[in-house]
């Protein structure tokens, strides 16, 4: 069973047995890919989502023209008033880049081979772990958790073990390999 087979089996094992509860239990991890949709899959936030269509349709013009913001979200479905605010933290972090005027638009500041899926969702939402006490970026010690007075704490073996197949999924997926439907190159 692969890493990502894994991942999900538990992701949805936990969904089943929290009957839609966020996974993490920490009181401070308040993570939008770890609760249950209506559907009953996992998923990461709408402004993740929106982002990485966005990105998709920045790809496929990356060096030969600006994209109206306008273009992208009649052509990726999103509401323009959401992707301006989408494209700022995209645009701060060094990813997009804008030009004002009616010859204006947005485009890649880097090639869509040099951006990974988890580059752009942890811009938007945050780390990655699935609970703080285990987040490589954002370090929280768990003040509710009654293991966090212990040597040794279940919670995070295991959920170490989910923020590393995350990561290893995300930070392997570039935006070209996303755009053309490609599987990412494992780089670990």
């Amino acid at each position: 069973m692969g890493a990502a087979t894994a991942l999900m089996a538990w992701l949805e094992e936990m969904i089943r047995l929290t009957s839609g509860v966020p996974v993490a239990y920490c009181v401070q991890t308040q993570l939008t890919y770890s609760t249950k949709s209506r559907n009953g899959h996992v998923k990461f936030s709408k402004k993740s989502e929106y982002a990485l269509r966005a990105l998709i349709q920045l790809s496929s013009s990356h060096r030969r023209s600006l994209v109206r913001r306008e273009d992208i979200g009649k052509r990726q479905r999103i509401p323009v008033q959401f992707l301006g605010q989408i494209l700022l933290p995209l645009k701060r972090a060094g990813l997009v880049a804008s030009r004002r005027g009616t010859r204006g638009g947005y485009s890649l500041m880097k090639p869509p081979d040099q951006i990974t899926l988890g580059q752009v969702i942890r811009i938007l939402d945050g780390p990655l772990a699935p609970i703080a006490c285990v987040s490589k970026t954002a370090y929280q010690k768990c003040l509710d958790c009654p293991y966090a007075t212990k040597r040794s704490c279940p919670m995070q073996h295991v959920m170490g073990t989910v923020r590393d197949a995350i990561a290893d999924i995300l930070d392997n997926y570039t935006l070209s390999d996303f755009a053309s439907g490609h599987r990412a190159r494992s780089r670990s």
